[in-house]
């Protein structure tokens, strides 16, 4: 009973906060992106302006799956976490704006 309760409840609450805890750390990396993008910060920004909206729109869609089956909705967040993380990451190494925002902003976001 507790290992059933363990899988199905508190892995996937722990999955679904990291992209929250994502959100909020963006200040930190938020300079270093811009420079390798060599964009503004206030360009920057839009990033975590779509992650934040993109965040309540995935809980206003997605809630239901959230409520009916969590393990689904674990497994889903931590896939879009994880294609959002890499494309962020090689957004930056690569220079590419539209993937910070894409990886970022939209995935991360959703997750």
């Amino acid at each position: 009973m507790t290992k059933n309760r363990i899988a199905n409840g508190i892995i996937p609450a722990m999955l679904l906060t990291l992209p929250v805890g994502s959100v909020y750390a963006f200040s930190l990396f938020s300079s270093s992106f811009a420079e390798a993008c060599g964009v503004s910060m206030q360009m920057m920004q839009w990033a975590f302006s779509l992650s934040i909206f993109f965040l309540g729109m995935g809980a206003a869609f997605f809630g239901p799956i959230v409520e009916k089956d969590p393990s689904r909705a674990g497994k889903i967040a931590s896939f879009l976490f994880t294609l959002g993380l890499c494309t962020t990451a090689l957004g930056v190494k690569y220079g590419k704006y539209w993937m910070v925002i894409a990886g970022y902003g939209v995935l991360n976001g959703l997750a």
